[in-house]
């Protein structure tokens, strides 16, 4: 786990990736080295609002330390982040958390991710290339026009699913998954109603699977304890123990 610490990024790219949401580029102005699966707590300088907000490491460039941030417009805070113009400044705190256990891995391995559960994903299928031996992508969102450029990825198996079926699947992204198929690792983001509903189905997986959590979090290190969480082993904080936890640590609700 990389140390935490408070840096400023420039925008220098910013582009509408799907309905209300925006790929952001940034340019640190110190080395971040985050890990797949760690996030970053964001705010623009001098905010109207005093919580920075939590946003996934959707992409890092080793080359040049630039990374990317995905946002979808919930609140007047993203909105407030997605003004910023080229060249400006953003405030930012982190790597936070720990990440995916992508150390030693191999065979094949899934992927599931729910709405903006996908913003993770990039940097962590970047970080499988040359290492599984295939990687099959099931994503779902409400519908069409807010799937982020899946169309992109190369080298992996992707399935759609829409709430509307507008495209792909009509239905859960998990009715997609095939159960049939045997994985070494599966990797989850998205509702918590979609990953209850995955360990409900699934139960024997649990032992292969991770999950990164969406819980709402304000301080990102566990200081306010707002995003704790019930697991086999006690309390913990999702934004400080996690936000990627095994899924057979966590417990069903209900």
């Amino acid at each position: 786990m990389t140390v935490k610490k408070a840096f400023s990024a420039r925008l220098i790219e910013k582009k509408v990736v799907a309905e209300e949401t925006l790929l952001m580029k940034f340019a640190p102005d110190t080395e971040i080295a985050p890990v797949p699966g760690q996030f970053l707590m964001a705010s623009v300088p001098e905010s109207r609002f005093f919580l920075k907000r939590p946003f996934s490491v959707h992409f890092y460039y080793e080359d040049t330390g630039y990374f990317k941030i995905l946002v979808r417009l919930r609140d007047n805070a993203t909105r407030e982040l997605t003004s910023l113009r080229y060249g400006e400044a953003c405030d930012f705190i982190g790597p936070l958390g720990n990440g995916f256990p992508l150390k030693g891995i191999e065979g094949k391995v899934a992927i599931l991710a729910g709405g903006i559960g996908i913003a993770p994903f990039a940097y962590v299928l970047k970080s499988l290339k040359g290492r599984a031996t295939s990687i099959d992508v099931y994503y779902g969102e409400r519908e069409r026009r807010f799937l982020v450029e899946y169309w992109r990825w190369s080298g992996v198996n992707t399935f759609i699913a829409t709430d509307l079926g507008d495209e792909g699947h009509k239905g859960s992204v998990l009715d997609l998954f095939k159960t049939g198929r045997e994985y070494d690792s599966i990797f989850l983001c998205g509702p918590g109603k979609m990953l209850e509903a995955f360990m409900k189905r699934y139960p024997k997986l649990s032992g292969r699977s991770s999950a990164s959590l969406e819980n709402y979090m304000a301080c990102g290190v566990g200081a306010c304890k707002g995003c704790k969480i019930k697991t086999k082993s006690g309390i913990k904080y999702v934004c400080r123990d996690g936000p990627v936890f095994p899924v057979s640590e966590l417990i069903v609700n209900g």
